[in-house]
């Protein structure tokens, strides 16, 4: 402990304008540009009572913050959420996935009363754990195929309507229109 300053108070000040009156603990500037040594001495610690007022109110702010978030965590394990399936599509295909959000929408209404567009099919897979085995930027792509081939091979049905393709599963269309006749015949 060769190192260690015994007096740091006196080393603080050691600059030559400035001098500490060790029974009075005041510093005090000798005169410099007229102006006397408490008046900028004053200025000088009311500018860092400032700074720390300041500090004080943004250290409110942030306790605030901290007891408000450990509250809703507080809150937040009382409440028991239905487990919803995260990752409900993270083993199946493509195929299955488009296959099963289609009725999974359509079942929930998720849709419009056509059915359902593309955009919401893939949102849907996605959002329950599907992962794309190809580039992102081809995976709407690669919904539409899968669509098209669902399609034509009579697994669901498309309807256009104002310029956008709308799906839904074929048995709601049998529940509209009935199970024989061509596609547009109403039931009876």
């Amino acid at each position: 402990m060769k190192n260690t300053i015994k007096q740091p108070r006196k080393q603080l000040f050691r600059k030559p304008n400035i001098s500490l009156d060790v029974k009075t603990k005041h510093a005090k500037l000798k005169g410099v540009n007229g102006s006397t040594s408490n008046d900028r001495l004053d200025l000088l610690i009311k500018g860092y009572e400032q700074q720390i007022r300041a500090k004080e109110g943004e250290l409110l702010t942030l306790k605030a913050k901290l007891q408000t978030a450990v509250e809703l965590a507080r809150e937040s394990e009382n409440f028991r959420v239905a487990e919803t399936p995260g990752d409900k599509y993270s083993e199946a295909g493509t195929t299955e996935a488009v296959f099963d959000a289609i009725a999974c929408l359509w079942r929930d209404g998720k849709g419009t009363a056509r059915g359902v567009i593309a955009a919401q099919i893939r949102d849907f897979i996605l959002a329950h754990g599907f992962n794309p085995k190809c580039e992102p930027s081809n995976f709407s792509t690669a919904i539409g195929v899968t669509l098209n081939r669902l399609t034509s091979g009579k697994r669901i049905i498309c309807v256009e309507f104002g310029g956008k393709n709308y799906y839904r599963p074929l048995d709601a269309y049998k529940e509209d229109f009935g199970t024989g006749g061509e596609a547009g015949e109403p039931k009876r």
